[in-house]
């Protein structure tokens, strides 16, 4: 992998811009992680991590002359269940009609991207994700089977950072659903090998 390991770790609020600003000097690229995911929560947090707190990585950014962001987005950002349910693949051109209040938190940041990009001439690479998950297990139900779903949008580790490696590489404007090689897979596999050139390798189907 070419994923460089931070040296340092710095714990800061992406929701304070002066607080923030410091630490971007001298970057050239950054990796947006940062916000909130469960939808469980009300829309004032939602919006104050995800999307405030979005516009400032991008502002502070943008002052100190970082190249590329790579943002963290999520196929919440599509109706991903009827989707699902009537086998359509998403693609980069599936309309974006979120699934709850944290897709549309992230549709707004990849708006703010797309400003930034006009704006300034950054280079913001979207990444739609779908699940990854800590354990690089997909996702159960509460009766402890995996969900069908889960399994067509699961993202596994080293998928993932195949993709952010050729990410490092991307120009322009750029926005990708992403899941690994699933059977039944949510999202076009050969979508994100056209727009990325690179092809995911792992499928939740060894969970079966």
């Amino acid at each position: 992998m070419d994923i460089i390991k931070a040296r340092d770790s710095i714990e800061a609020d992406v929701c304070e811009l002066e607080t923030i600003k410091e630490h971007f000097n001298g970057a050239e690229v950054v990796v947006h992680l940062a916000g909130e995911k469960r939808n469980n929560l009300d829309w004032d947090r939602l919006f104050r991590l995800n999307v405030h707190g979005t516009r400032n990585v991008y502002e502070a950014a943008a002052e100190a002359g970082v190249k590329k962001i790579i943002f963290a987005s999520t196929l919440h950002v599509h109706q991903m269940k009827s989707l699902f349910k009537s086998h359509k693949k998403i693609t980069e051109k599936t309309k974006l009609v979120s699934s709850n209040g944290y897709g549309l938190s992230k549709i707004l940041g990849e708006r703010i991207g797309e400003d930034y990009h006009l704006k300034y001439g950054l280079d913001v690479i979207n990444l739609r994700l779908g699940s990854v998950t800590k354990d690089n297990i997909p996702l159960k139900g509460d009766n402890g089977d995996y969900r069908e779903i889960a399994l067509a949008h699961w993202l596994s580790h080293e998928d993932l950072m195949k993709i952010m490696n050729v990410c490092l590489r991307s120009k322009g404007l750029i926005s990708v659903p992403c899941s690994s090689a699933n059977e039944n897979a949510l999202v076009d596999i050969e979508c994100i090998k056209k727009i990325l050139n690179v092809t995911p390798s792992e499928s939740s189907a060894k969970y079966l």
